[in-house]
C-alpha cells in the first residue's frame, strides 16, 4: 500500500512542490533500496510532466532550472 500527499503553494519562484510518501508492504521491506530509486524516478517523471505543462510565469528568468531541497525523509523542489 501506498499513500503520496502532493502540496503546491506559491513561491517567488514559481510553485512549491512538496511530497511526502508512506509505502508498506513485502516488497518494500524486502527491497527498500529499488523501491527507493522506483519512487524517486516516478518523483522526478511526475515533476518532469507539471513543469512541461505549467503556465509561464513572467517573474521567473525562463531558465527552466530546478531548485531542489531535502528537508528530513519527504523532498521538496521549487517547480519554476
Amino acid at each position: 500500500m501506498a499513500i503520496h500527499v502532493w502540496t503546491m503553494s506559491p513561491s517567488e519562484d514559481g510553485v512549491l512542490v512538496h511530497t511526502k510518501e508512506s509505502w508498506d508492504g513485502e516488497p518494500v521491506r524486502t527491497q527498500p533500496e529499488e523501491m527507493q530509486q522506483a519512487l524517486d524516478s516516478s518523483l522526478r517523471t511526475w515533476l518532469q510532466s507539471l513543469k512541461q505543462k505549467r503556465k509561464p510565469n513572467p517573474k521567473v528568468d525562463g531558465s527552466g532550472r530546478w531548485r531542489s531541497l531535502r528537508s528530513g525523509p519527504s523532498q521538496r523542489r521549487a517547480l519554476r
